[in-house]
């Protein structure tokens, strides 16, 4: 994520490139206008030669555009991103962006840096969790042969790439799980630790966790009353703001 400022107009832009993986991508960008100007986004996606545009227009404080991207497993792309923010036709902030992009190169990229994050977390505490030394070492195996056909993976049928793509996204999605599950064992004294838990949120046991839901809420006190055959009710609601 990359943030841009125009302090004279009191605006900024978030620009988000996705995660850059092999498959689906979105190319975003959100505005905070902190004045409630009438601003234009102007959004521009190049993908080897082929643009797609896209443009907003709103004075609301915070608004957003995006272009949804797809990389293929076959051949290396050219992409070319572009953000304008315009105030009565005057560009107040621009920012361009150009990327090579290797087909599974990020995805890979990432793999390995959540494996050396589980591996620094085991080797902090020697013999102190065979269970993630196991897992650590069912990841590395699953990942060589993943980089093995990802290196034929110009030649393969289209089936064979869907499987792989497949591969690697679950895979990546299981080491940024467990990494995530390992750091929150780092922390917990004992083996034990309890997060405040958010009372709309769906409990899934480890949901918390690997979703980022483990950061201490807010409590808020709300009064609403009623009448109700002639009393009054006063109903007292503790809500946890996330």
């Amino acid at each position: 994520m990359i943030q841009e400022d125009n302090k004279i107009a009191n605006a900024n832009m978030e620009i988000h490139f996705g995660g850059v993986y092999v498959g689906d991508n979105i190319f975003k960008v959100i505005v905070h206008n902190l004045l409630k100007k009438s601003l234009k986004l102007k959004l521009k996606l190049n993908k080897n030669g082929v643009e797609n545009v896209k443009e907003i227009s709103s004075d609301d404080t915070l608004f957003s555009e995006k272009i949804n991207y797809n990389i293929y497993g076959r051949n290396a792309l050219n992409f070319g991103f572009s953000a304008k923010l315009l105030e009565k036709d005057k560009t107040i902030i621009q920012k361009e962006h150009s990327f090579y992009v290797v087909p599974f190169a990020k995805d890979i990229a990432d793999i390995k840096k959540k494996l050396a994050e589980i591996k620094a977390t085991i080797s902090e505490v020697p013999n102190s969790n065979q269970y993630a030394a196991d897992r650590l070492i069912v990841f590395s195996y699953r990942l060589h042969e993943i980089e093995e056909k990802i290196d034929v993976a110009g030649t393969l049928p289209l089936l064979e790439l869907s499987e792989l793509k497949n591969s690697v996204f679950l895979l990546r999605k299981e080491v940024s799980g467990f990494s995530k599950m390992s750091l929150a064992s780092q922390d917990a004294e004992d083996g034990f630790a309890v997060y405040s838990a958010n009372p709309w949120a769906p409990f899934g046991g480890v949901d918390e966790i690997t979703e980022n839901r483990m950061k201490k809420a807010e409590v808020s006190i709300e009064v609403l009353w009623a009448r109700l055959s002639r009393q009054q009710l006063i109903l007292l609601i503790l809500r946890t703001n996330r």
